[in-house]
């Protein structure tokens, strides 16, 4: 079939994954973050090779993905679901051993008396999820009745290590955790996610590893191996004289004379539209400009100072891959790294899909 292959590489995710654990401090859990399929990589696959890589805990963000992820990986292994949850759902908790992330007074009473694990996330900063610190006062008697495995929250700037944002909020968490363990002694504490993990001082019990698992380099500390190609055959190549429009609303006209190729992908295979005019693509160690606009399922590229025998139909160009990481095209378009990948339609039909390792 001519069409887009992407190929995702597991064993850079678990080598990845093994680099973090030997930089953060070796008291602290480790937990891979899996929540929208693995960021769109395909959590079921992802999943059993951080396990084999020595991961004990997952988060998402659903009770379905969570479900899904029990398949997969063994029972010892904890799960943990960040969003809401129904008093139906309860039962789904106990029979899949999943431990529920409570942030509201109403979840907390709906949850309560069933012996279930917990955590409680409390609002720090972000002022996205969480228990306002007086909630949490309020319900003191109840939450030491309750089997509370942790307190959590999440870091507004924490891709700035320097941000006075970051110290408000561990002093916040840490005079809410400080508050709970009056009452549950035992309970752990985790704040920091994928940038969080290298300000030392941030690490507590647990810190929960997301996008740094899959393509966020952290400063001159962590680098990530790449994870992921993305290819796209040639369907045809031409050369168009000066004055041509080139796609939809012919917004790109050339100037002299050029060869183009145009390419089996566009925006339905997850190819940013907004990489029409100013993207590009790579056929070996050539660059070729991306022109006119990136259509439903066709690309076109400029090739004229390209090797003829490297843009023939039927030949691959670089979407992603060595020449083009997930961060540069995330910069290209003006977005951070992490809707580059999950709109990627690697559940579709229409793209060849395989993984290593």
């Amino acid at each position: 079939m001519l069409a887009p292959k992407i190929s995702i590489n597991l064993n850079a995710i678990c080598n990845n994954y093994k680099t973090l654990r030997q930089i953060i401090n070796k008291q602290t859990e480790v937990a891979s973050v899996l929540k929208a399929d693995a960021y769109g990589l395909g959590a079921e696959f992802v999943a059993p090779k951080l396990y084999e890589a020595g991961c004990r805990n997952f988060w998402v963000a659903h009770i379905v993905e969570a479900i899904a992820l029990r398949k997969v990986i063994a029972h010892d292994a904890e799960i943990f679901v960040l969003q809401g949850f129904t008093p139906s759902d309860i039962s789904l908790l106990k029979s899949h051993r999943i431990t529920q992330v409570v942030n509201t007074p109403k979840e907390f009473n709906q949850i309560k008396g069933n012996g279930l694990p917990i955590v409680l996330f409390v609002e720090t900063g972000l002022h996205r999820l969480g228990f306002q610190e007086d909630e949490i006062e309020l319900l003191a008697n109840d939450i030491a009745q309750e089997n509370v495995q942790y307190v959590m929250s999440h870091l507004a700037c924490a891709s700035d290590s320097s941000n006075p944002q970051n110290t408000i909020q561990k002093e916040t968490f840490e005079r809410i955790v400080s508050k709970i363990r009056k009452i549950k002694p035992n309970v752990k504490a985790t704040l920091s996610a994928s940038e969080g993990t290298l300000i030392e001082k941030y690490y507590y019990d647990m810190v929960r590893i997301g996008i740094a698992l899959y393509w966020k380099g952290i400063k001159d500390v962590f680098q990530p191996e790449n994870i992921i190609t993305f290819n796209a055959p040639v369907l045809q190549k031409y050369t168009i004289p000066a004055g041509t429009p080139v796609g939809y609303d012919a917004t790109y006209i050339s100037s002299d004379k050029r060869q183009i190729a145009l390419l089996s992908v566009g925006y339905a295979d997850g190819l940013q539209f907004n990489l029409s005019n100013k993207g590009y693509v790579y056929f070996e160690d050539y660059k070729a400009p991306i022109i006119g606009r990136v259509a439903m399922d066709v690309t076109t590229c400029d090739v004229t100072n390209i090797p003829n025998h490297l843009t023939e139909p039927g030949r691959y160009a670089e979407i992603l891959g060595k020449h083009i990481s997930i961060s540069d095209m995330a910069s290209i378009v003006g977005t951070i790294p992490s809707p580059i990948v999950t709109n990627l339609k690697l559940r579709s039909n229409r793209v060849s899909v395989t993984y290593v390792g």
